[in-house]
């Protein structure tokens, strides 16, 4: 439940990231004037629609270039499964393609998560970073941690109130994004990883 309740925070923060720009962005847009002629332009969804059209001909666009692409790598003779036409438009079946919606929110939570699970395992005195040999952090436990819930509530109970960076002060005590906690989480299997690779390294020259 609590790694469910990280990942979903990280969520929340990385999406608010850019709201609270475009919020900045719209502060500069004018009032738009409420006349005859744009009320009856709102009333017939003008405005969608010429944003819709917008958005299919940037769509189709770009479309149009991935054929090109394609059919480059049909001379090399390395092309991907034949499509019969344009209209074959696959990518529009995924929703984050047709909403415009952006993967680097995930990429963001994802690191976040990390972080976040490190700032709650410190509190509950279950890792400590300048002795990560004693317990690493992907051995961390905060199940039943009171320390731990205190910390994440009073970052939760912010909701969009506050800057996303005052929600993560709150957790971790850190005000920037880092992958500072992924490395340290996964240092055990690295560590593992370069050993065996130099095991290889050694069985193959000795074969040589």
């Amino acid at each position: 439940m609590i790694n469910f309740i990280c990942n979903l925070l990280a969520l929340m923060i990385a999406l608010l990231t850019p709201v609270e720009s475009k919020l900045q962005n719209m502060k500069n847009i004018s009032e738009p004037v409420y006349n005859e002629s744009f009320i009856t332009k709102f009333l017939n969804n003008e405005y969608e629609q010429e944003q819709s059209k917008s958005c299919y001909i940037a769509t189709t666009k770009e479309w149009e270039h991935l054929i090109d692409i394609n059919d480059e790598l049909k001379a090399e003779d390395s092309a991907p499964v034949e499509r019969s036409d344009e209209t074959d438009f696959d990518p529009g079946a995924k929703f984050h393609i047709a909403s415009d919606s952006q993967y680097i929110s995930y990429f963001f939570a994802h690191i976040l998560e990390f972080q976040l699970h490190r700032g709650l395992c410190i509190a509950a005195g279950e890792y400590n970073p300048k002795k990560p040999g004693k317990k690493p952090l992907h051995m961390c436990d905060i199940y039943k941690s009171k320390a731990a819930g205190k910390k994440l509530r009073r970052g939760l109970v912010l909701g969009a109130s506050v800057h996303w960076k005052k929600v993560l002060k709150k957790i971790t005590g850190e005000t920037v994004l880092s992958g500072r906690a992924l490395m340290e989480y996964f240092q055990p299997l690295f560590d593992y990883l370069q050993e065996a690779n130099r095991e290889i390294d050694r069985a193959t020259d000795v074969e040589t």
